[in-house]
């Protein structure tokens, strides 16, 4: 039945509150952020990462659930968590979404007996290979008896994956979310009020890929992902001066490079990440979204690069912000501001699902 496959899904647009902590588990690792609210702010209270060893997720599916499990366990044992609920993200790639219409004023059974019967359309799997869910986004203007649905669709095995990671670590998955909305969400209730009126495209710098999400009024307009991202920096320094993959991703980290590392190696690198923003714009604008870029913020984990912000800019001729989801935030007493320096830019995604506690 659908109501199965929805929670197989877990309710990506659940509405329910339960505190939960933010777990962003991602190609090259794992990042969990606990916030707490306060009566004018919110405070971070936990901070953590844990590395992942290659090829461990491909292609956004995990290879080894009880490896993968294993390092969650560590991560949460290290941070003494005393919350076993948390909300993890699958890429957007993996998730199918679709806008579509339905008549309004139909019952929670009936609106779930209508996506039973249009989902296949939109759907490349059989239904009873997929979990999904749905959100009535609102009522579609000129037409009265119509509303907006957005539905979201992922393959059961790819889910169940992650699902089952968590609770062998011995947490509670409340939420499975898509990684462009919780990223959106971090935008929409840390960030929109610093560009209210602007269309800003949040690119999301990964190890392994791209991601562009633009955003209208603190919504997600249009999202493309591209395969590239700090790996490609890593393997260039590998080739270049004869290292293993993890010696040169540890000499990269710390910046213990040869002389001529930057103009060799690390400005061009730059250079292609702006290029390949460039090129999503272009398939941004080709699409038939026709409002002009105004801003562009840079998150993950390749994005505080010293000088890239200066390099999109000269390239794309809009201004380039990196993002600091913590900048508004009183910060915990534990967590020292090398730590938070160092991976602020890169926990937008874990930032977003922890937000999940109090935004729905």
């Amino acid at each position: 039945m659908l109501q199965h496959r929805m929670e197989a899904l877990n309710m990506i647009f659940k509405r329910a509150l339960p505190k939960v902590i933010g777990m962003d588990i991602s190609g090259t690792s794992i990042k969990v952020v606990k916030l707490s609210k306060l009566e004018h702010a919110y405070q971070l209270d936990v901070l953590g990462y844990e590395p992942l060893p290659p090829n461990l997720v491909q292609e956004h599916e995990i290879q080894n659930v009880e490896e993968m499990a294993r390092h969650i366990k560590n991560l949460v044992s290290r941070l003494k968590l005393d919350n076993s609920q948390v909300a993890i993200a699958i890429s957007g790639s993996a998730v199918i979404t679709k806008v579509i219409e339905m008549n309004a004023g139909l019952t929670e059974y009936e609106q779930e007996i209508h996506i039973e019967s249009v989902a296949d359309q939109y759907i490349p799997f059989p239904l009873s290979e997929v979990a999904l869910d749905y959100d009535v986004v609102g009522p579609i203007a000129n037409q009265p008896n119509k509303v907006e649905v957005l539905l979201a669709v992922a393959r059961s095995e790819l889910v169940d994956k992650y699902k089952t990671a968590v609770e062998l670590a011995g947490l509670t998955p409340m939420y499975i979310d898509v990684e462009t909305y919780a990223i959106e969400r971090g935008y929409h209730a840390l960030l929109h009020d610093q560009y209210p009126d602007k269309v800003v495209a949040v690119v999301n710098v990964g190890n392994l890929v791209t991601t562009l999400n633009v955003l209208a009024n603190g919504r997600t307009t249009y999202t493309r992902e591209q395969l590239f991202g700090g790996k490609q920096l890593t393997e260039e320094i590998q080739a270049q001066y004869s290292l293993s993959f993890e010696e040169a991703e540890k000499k990269k980290r710390a910046n213990d490079l040869p002389a001529d590392y930057h103009q060799e190696i690390l400005t061009p690198f730059m250079q292609t990440i702006a290029q390949q923003i460039a090129r999503s714009l272009q398939f941004y604008y080709s699409s038939g979204e026709h409002r002009d870029i105004q801003q562009i913020l840079l998150a993950g984990g390749s994005s505080n690069i010293i000088g890239l912000t200066e390099v999109i800019e000269a390239e794309l001729h809009l201004p380039v912000a990196l993002i600091h989801p913590f900048s508004k935030m009183k910060i915990s007493k534990q967590i020292s501001e090398e730590t938070l320096q160092a991976y602020a830019s890169s926990l937008t995604a874990a930032c977003g699902l922890a937000l999940r506690s109090f935004t729905g």
